[in-house]
């Protein structure tokens, strides 16, 4: 009766405590991106692939998320200048149906299109847990960088890793 009174209290222990980030990440620096076709709110297709040769930054957000609005709010602001660079924003919903994302767009006004993945099968590839996530991916198809969660310094980390990678 003791060792399972035990087993039990260890088991529930276990349970209550939060994923970390790194345990939450399916996809690491260095490793080749998954491919995914993506329909965008404009009703086009993205495929990944075919991205090939861009630098891209795959952000996946939620349109409830506090902090993935306060990155995005900024990306909308710093990214044109990296465009002639041969650069592209893919910006992923998680798990949300397109009335939430259209209506979260019209509210903030992004200038950049905005991906679906209703069924989060897109994201679960890259992650289990956690947004904004943001994946760097070079031209060849490497992620070059990663980051979770919204930080002000980290972001300034990952603007400056974007224009170093964009002028190679």
């Amino acid at each position: 009766m003791v060792a399972l009174l035990l087993a039990v209290t260890l088991t529930a222990c276990i349970e209550d405590e939060v994923p970390t980030y790194e345990s939450t990440t399916r996809v690491r620096v260095g490793e080749m991106a998954p491919d995914f076709t993506v329909e965008m709110l404009s009703g086009q297709s993205l495929t990944l692939s075919e991205l090939r040769g861009d630098v891209v930054l795959l952000l996946f957000f939620s349109s409830w998320c506090p902090d993935c609005l306060a990155e995005m709010t900024q990306l909308d602001e710093r990214l044109a200048p990296f465009a002639e660079r041969g650069f592209r924003l893919v910006a992923i919903s998680r798990g949300e149906p397109r009335a939430d994302i259209e209506q979260f767009r019209a509210e903030h006004g992004f200038g950049y299109d905005l991906g679906l993945d209703e069924s989060r099968a897109i994201y679960e590839r890259y992650a289990t847990r956690y947004v904004p996530r943001n994946f760097v991916i070079g031209r060849d198809g490497h992620v070059t960088a990663l980051t979770v969660e919204y930080d002000a310094e980290e972001f300034e980390e990952l603007m400056g890793h974007i224009d170093r990678i964009t002028q190679e």
